[in-house]
């Protein structure tokens, strides 16, 4: 069988993977690499000798000989080169997510479902062995009826306790394939669903590090599960201002309307909002945030960066400010006004603005 002609579009760490895997396996010819970054084109030089390095992905679509495509750039040009990829009768492989909002991806879908041409997500763990055997042997009846779903997210060579190391957000990035093969385990759609994670730190981490571990479920259900008793005065502290933090705006988080910002970053800024409160918790070092804020309305700013400031724009001045550290210490900075504002909140320090 000759092997698939393919165009890959992106080369960064997703599109240096599928490079990788495409030309172990024999089955590709890797014809393009096209990338706008001038340092990602050298190395897929070095790296793809034999394909077609470009900055303009249009040379791609337009040769007929190319009949899969890659796309593995940012979310946000994904929805377009998936209508160009079927207009341009070439099958698709894409990475998650398939596009910027979720009203572009079931557009995206759409699309999938009225071409006669493939199309795959990277969501894996349905075409891993292990779970098609599992599933087998439930329709066959070997391991019972299918009554109860749990997965687990486990990093190989941590174990839970004092001293399992900070790995970050793991719903970000994992949280979509778990949610994915439960469903298709089951064979049907959420009716409900419910977040809930538990929190566990090494002690000894500085109280702004400790932080992260609650900062990053802010939006579920945090489940805190460290000795109290043996935690250092300043973890007490920090959990106490953020814990109150949470149940005050409980209905916001858990029930407002959730926005998340650059998905294939890992979802730099993440915000809800009910009514005219509003909760934006930034998770990318030195983000922007823009916030056009109701009268009468609150707004509260999370730096759960790791790393000191951000860029605010405001479109109205705020009516009073308050700044916190990790601690609940309130602390002084720059007076926040209407426009453009550098603020140096520092690590999982908050603001609240209220106009």
């Amino acid at each position: 069988m000759n092997p698939v002609k393919v165009g890959l579009i992106g080369f960064g760490r997703m599109g240096g993977f599928y490079l990788d895997e495409m030309q172990k396996s024999g089955r590709w010819d890797v014809a393009y690499i096209c990338d706008v970054c001038a340092e990602s084109r050298d190395l897929a030089r070095k790296l793809a000798p034999g394909a077609k390095v470009v900055d303009d992905e249009q040379v791609i679509f337009d040769d007929p000989e190319v009949q899969v495509v890659g796309l593995f750039a940012l979310a946000d040009s994904r929805k377009s080169q998936i209508e160009r990829a079927f207009a341009a009768g070439k099958h698709v492989i894409a990475e998650k997510p398939i596009s910027d909002s979720i009203e572009n991806e079931w557009q995206a879908v759409e699309l999938a479902e009225n071409t006669p041409l493939f199309s795959t997500v990277n969501l894996y763990l349905r075409n891993s062995w292990y779970h098609n055997t599992i599933k087998d042997f439930i329709a066959q009846g070997e391991i019972g009826e299918l009554a109860i779903i749990r997965v687990c997210h486990m990093t190989p060579g941590l174990a839970p306790g004092e001293g399992h190391e900070y790995e970050g957000p793991a719903f970000h990035d994992c949280g979509m394939h778990y949610v994915d093969i439960a469903r298709w385990y089951a064979g049907s759609e959420f009716k409900t669903w419910n977040a809930q994670a538990v929190r566990m730190w090494n002690y000894k981490e500085p109280v702004e590090v400790a932080a992260l571990q609650l900062l990053n479920v802010l939006f579920a259900v945090p489940q805190i599960s460290v000795r109290l008793r043996d935690i250092p005065e300043s973890h007490r502290r920090m959990l106490k201002f953020y814990l109150n933090f949470w149940r005050e705006f409980r209905d916001v988080l858990l029930d407002g309307k959730l926005h998340a910002r650059q998905p294939e970053c890992n979802d730099t800024v993440v915000s809800a909002e009910k009514e005219n409160r509003r909760v934006s918790v930034l998770y990318a070092a030195h983000s922007a945030l823009h916030l056009a804020p109701q009268d009468g309305g609150t707004e509260c700013i999370v730096n759960a960066s790791g790393s000191v400031g951000f860029m605010l724009d405001l479109d109205r001045e705020p009516v009073e400010s308050s700044c916190f550290d990790a601690q609940g210490n309130v602390i002084r900075l720059d007076a926040i006004h209407a426009g453009l504002n550098r603020v140096s909140l520092p690590p999982a320090g908050m603001i609240r603005l209220s106009f």
